[in-house]
């Protein structure tokens, strides 16, 4: 049986990311307006954002915040022009792309007053439009300390008549206290994701001139998820680290250096709090799943602890793996298409929820790969709620997820477990099973 072999290919292919650094040096660049937004009565809170989580985004853009000082952030946006449309300019044998780019600054989800905002339109010309390039912009942004900011990102695709957007929290409240770090790759870019490849190297910009940086390494088997109506206390974290090091520093900046074992690494110019940067060191190959020892993982969403462990002690994982969708599909053609559905889920669990865990193992990452992407998303300062079917219908889904206070992390969210779930919980099982 092959077509497990062929599906998870497919998987691996779709989460290849496009090479940025390849500019196109004939490309043409045209700001053609400029407004600066108002003051108004507007709040994030009452707004769907959804769209967030799903996986039509036609925009998959990356940004970096970087606080200068006490009144000033950097906002730096990358954005791959590949994923605009381009029209050709007619009697000139070029192409161009015309977008929009805005942005709205609140303190919180729920705080009525406008900080900042911001709307432009960008032509972009090229004379082919299929060579991989780039745009940067950079935006410096008004923000004081001692505060927690939030920006939502809007971008709009003129031509292609498309638009997304993106909510991005922009922590400043205890800053300097808890640094202003800076992650730089080998191609000299700054990252704004906190989990590192393995293999891949990285140094470090502090805030300030200091002779080390000190780092606390951790090393935990995290349980995944249990299911929503399930009951028991939540894991504790035993912040007694594994082993505590430090790193020599030149100046402000570390030499490259990679993370050379799975866990979690934090970053401290001072021990004394718990305050710092943290990185996350997982699996070679993450976000993918990229062998049945690892594809069978997520499956114990689906499946009996019997069927898990039969699953998981078999000696041939591959086998086990096909045999298990194939038994629980039909036919090889529903069982392709179940597969892909399925470990899709799981890869955008992965980029969507990971925190100090892989995202499939988080709570959020439970229910979106069993239930899928939620209709209506609802987000204020310390929680999320998610619905499946019609707002205010009986019969629809609702979960709610708190927001932890967790020092490593600002993505981590807790399922409010209800023993109302359980009977809409197997059925989501059931349909996985048919």
């Amino acid at each position: 049986m092959v077509f497990l072999k062929y599906v998870v290919r497919i998987i691996v292919l779709n989460g290849v990311m496009m090479d940025n650094g390849l500019i196109n040096k004939r490309i043409l660049f045209l700001a053609v307006l400029f407004l600066v937004g108002c003051k108004t009565s507007w709040q994030f809170s009452v707004y769907d954002i959804a769209g967030e989580y799903s996986n039509a985004r036609f925009l998959d853009p990356e940004w970096h915040m970087h606080h200068l000082d006490d009144s000033t952030t950097r906002f730096t946006l990358y954005l791959a022009m590949n994923d605009f449309r381009y029209e050709p300019v007619e009697n000139s044998g070029a192409f161009k792309a015309h977008y929009e780019v805005r942005y709205r600054i609140h303190t919180s989800y729920t705080d009525k007053t406008l900080i900042d905002s911001f709307s432009r339109n960008y032509i972009d010309s090229a004379f082919h439009p299929v060579m991989a390039h780039s745009r940067t912009h950079v935006f410096e942004l008004p923000l004081d300390r001692g505060e927690n900011y939030l920006l939502r990102l809007d971008i709009y695709d003129r031509n292609a008549m498309l638009s997304d957007f993106f909510m991005i929290d922009v922590p400043k409240k205890n800053f300097p206290e808890n640094g202003d770090f800076l992650i730089i790759n080998h191609m000299q870019d700054t990252l704004n994701r906190t989990h590192i490849m393995a293999d891949e190297h990285i140094k470090i910009v502090a805030p300030e001139d200091i002779p080390w940086l000190w780092v606390r390494y951790y090393t935990r088997d995290f349980p995944i998820a249990k299911p929503p109506f399930s009951e028991g206390d939540p894991v504790t974290f035993d912040y007694t680290a594994d082993s505590v090091f430090s790193i020599p520093m030149r100046g402000r900046e570390t030499d490259f250096f990679a993370l050379p074992d799975q866990g979690i690494y934090h970053f401290q110019l001072d021990t004394n709090t718990r305050q710092g940067l943290t990185l996350f060191r997982f699996y070679r190959g993450f976000p993918e799943m990229d062998s049945p020892q690892k594809l069978i993982l997520p499956l114990r969403y689906i499946t009996s602890e019997k069927e898990y462990d039969a699953l998981t002690g078999d000696t041939s994982a591959k086998l086990a793996l096909d045999r298990f969708w194939l038994d629980n599909t039909g036919n090889p053609v529903r069982a392709k298409k179940t597969i892909n559905k399925f470990y899709n889920r799981v890869i955008l669990a992965n980029r969507l929820f990971s925190s100090y865990l892989e995202g499939w193992k988080t709570d959020r990452g439970m229910i979106y790969i069993v239930f899928g992407p939620p209709k209506i998303v609802y987000r204020d300062n310390i929680s999320e709620r998610w619905i499946y079917g019609e707002e205010k219908n009986v019969n629809s889904l609702e979960l709610e997820f708190v927001k932890v206070s967790n020092p490593f992390t600002q993505n981590d969210f807790m399922l409010i477990r209800s023993s109302g779930y359980k009977e809409k919980w197997y059925q989501a099982v059931l349909s996985w099973r048919r």
